[in-house]
């Protein structure tokens, strides 16, 4: 049972087709501080500034200029391939980031929101709704909305739609199966 359902305050809507894991971020901080208001536009712009050329992994550099920017803020990446989780911690020099091995299915995600923990998830979203028809990576937040219910919040769209089991494992699935990706998921702290 969780103490406190943290969702999103509010949803951003992606400015470009790189801007998913910012807005997700954005979206995510909303939830831990609900009384602080984003200019996303001016956040957005920021933090592109910022990432250019910090990391060679596109992930890890959105993080670490987040992480800069909001100096109150942790992440935590579980990184499902056993050789790309080393690789990360190899290169990650930002003590508010954390890497960890971790494998990733639709089980272990709800398990994770169902406690209370919005994620930052990477997948294939042909397998969420509106049901894209190319296949594509991109973040999405996932996060609970009521007790033992779970939803997403898509950032190309700016909306949440329900979140079903099936269709999450699906969505990471594809994109490890298929797509031949590493599932990430992202939890935040916010101090």
């Amino acid at each position: 049972m969780v103490s406190e359902i943290l969702r999103p305050k509010e949803l951003f809507k992606q400015i470009d087709n790189q801007g998913c894991l910012f807005a997700c971020f954005c979206m995510m901080r909303t939830a831990y501080k609900p009384e602080e208001r984003i200019d996303y536009s001016q956040v957005e712009k920021k933090l592109y500034d910022t990432a250019y050329a910090l990391y060679p992994n596109y992930a890890l550099a959105k993080s670490a200029a987040f992480v800069r920017t909001f100096p109150d803020t942790k992440l935590t990446f579980f990184v499902d391939n056993d050789e790309h989780a080393p690789y990360l911690k190899g290169i990650n020099e930002e003590e508010a980031i954390a890497i960890q091995q971790q494998n990733i299915n639709s089980d272990w995600v709800l398990e994770q929101v169902n406690l209370g923990n919005p994620l930052t998830v990477y997948v294939d979203k042909t397998q969420l709704p509106p049901f894209e028809l190319a296949h594509d990576s991109h973040f999405v937040l996932i996060y609970q909305e009521k007790e033992d219910e779970a939803y997403y919040a898509d950032p190309n769209f700016s909306k949440a739609y329900k979140l079903t089991p099936k269709q999450l494992e699906y969505s990471i699935g594809v994109f490890k199966y298929l797509m031949n990706w590493s599932p990430v998921a992202i939890g935040m702290e916010v101090r």
